[in-house]
């Protein structure tokens, strides 16, 4: 049920948020390898030296990649988190409903500590899941993107 009700917050974009976040992450160890390649064709004895302007675009490429990763990973844990909010706020509504149409029988076998355990602490824990659900795809993409780099 909660899961229809929040389908439009659960769309891919977010996903999209993710993947273009992790892309980038690697793509900045790429660009400074770039630069000081650049850096080394500048030394006394070499006899190749590049053209400035290719410095000034590893520079500047490092820099945007910097911002739009930036960006990606607001925009990613902004959508998670209100999504994580409304879920969390749509749960305790339902417990809190179900409360008050529980026999009196049911309810002296649940405590109010229950309830509030129930309303407050599980509810806050399928908060956090939206965020860290994520790391299910994520952490085999990077895992995949990294270790070709380090056996290189």
């Amino acid at each position: 049920m909660l899961v229809s009700l929040f389908q439009r917050d659960l769309s891919p974009l977010s996903q999209f948020f993710k993947l273009a976040q992790d892309v980038l992450q690697f793509m900045q160890p790429v660009l400074l390898e770039k630069l000081m390649e650049f850096i080394d064709s500048y030394c006394d004895g070499c006899d190749t030296q590049q053209n400035p302007y290719r410095g000034y675009l590893i520079a500047t490429g490092m820099f945007f990649t910097a911002i739009i990763q930036t960006i990606c990973l607001h925009q990613y844990f902004h959508r998670c988190l209100v999504t994580g909010m409304r879920i969390r706020a749509g749960l305790a509504t339902v417990v809190y409903k179900k409360a008050f149409t529980l026999s009196n029988d049911s309810k002296q076998k649940s405590t109010v500590g229950e309830m509030v355990n129930l309303m407050q602490i599980d509810a806050q824990r399928l908060m956090d899941l939206t965020s860290y659900l994520h790391n299910l795809w994520s952490a085999p993409f990077q895992i995949g993107c990294w270790s070709p780099a380090f056996n290189s």
